[in-house]
């Protein structure tokens, strides 16, 4: 909730929905939509489950990008990106 907080204090409103996925920011002016997402994450869910979440993701939101974080950028965050761009 931490990005929720920065975009509040930019005078932007913030609405929380259960029907939308976790980790997602939706622009519902604009019609941009974010999801965030760390390596980690993607590693102990499996990579088929993280993309078939991305597939969804992008699949209902047409304007769409992914955000990913890694807490260090090694060979294995580096392979995971490399596979996340040649698949999208």
């Amino acid at each position: 909730h931490e990005i929720s907080t920065i975009l509040q204090r930019q005078q932007h409103r913030v609405r929380y929905s259960e029907s939308v996925e976790i980790g997602s920011m939706i622009f519902s002016v604009s019609g941009v939509a974010f999801i965030l997402a760390d390596t980690q994450d993607l590693l102990m869910t499996g990579e088929e489950q993280f993309f078939k979440r991305i597939q969804k993701f992008i699949n209902i939101h047409r304007n769409s990008f992914l955000v990913l974080s890694a807490a260090l950028h090694g060979p294995e965050e580096w392979n995971i990106m490399f596979r996340i761009q040649r698949r999208y």
